[in-house]
C-alpha cells in the first residue's frame, strides 16, 4: 500500500513531529528536569548533570524550535519552561489516537 502526503492529516503531521521530538532520552531528560523544577529552570541548572553542555544546548534549541519549550530572559540569565498549551493539546491528541485502538481490541 502506497501512502501519499495528501493522505496525512494535519493531526498526523503534528503528532509525528511531537513524537519524534520526544524520541530521544536526552530530550525527555530535559523536559523532566523542567517539570521537576516547577516548569521553570535556569540554563545553568542543566550543566550540573552528566550530559555535555553542547549536547544539552543542541537539544534545547531543537525543542525550542518545535515550540515545545519557551525561554524567558531575566537578570540572572535564561529560564526555560514547557509550553503547557502545546503539551495539553498533544496529550489530548495522543489520548484520542490511543483510545481509538481500544475499540479494535473490543471488536475481536
Amino acid at each position: 500500500m502506497s501512502f501519499l502526503s495528501e493522505d496525512f492529516t494535519d493531526n498526523d503531521v503534528q503528532l509525528s513531529k511531537f513524537a519524534r521530538a520526544m524520541a530521544l532520552p536526552v530530550r525527555v531528560f530535559i523536559l523532566r528536569m523542567i517539570i521537576e523544577s516547577g516548569n521553570s529552570i535556569s540554563k545553568k541548572a542543566f550543566y550540573d548533570n552528566s550530559y555535555n553542555s553542547r549536547t544539552i544546548d543542541k537539544h534545547i534549541l531543537e525543542l525550542k524550535s518545535l515550540g515545545i519549550i519557551k525561554t524567558n530572559t531575566v537578570k540572572t540569565g535564561i529560564i526555560y519552561c514547557i509550553d503547557q498549551n502545546l503539551f495539553n493539546q498533544m496529550s489530548n491528541r495522543f489520548h484520542l489516537f490511543f483510545d481509538a485502538t481500544k475499540s479494535l481490541s473490543n471488536s475481536r
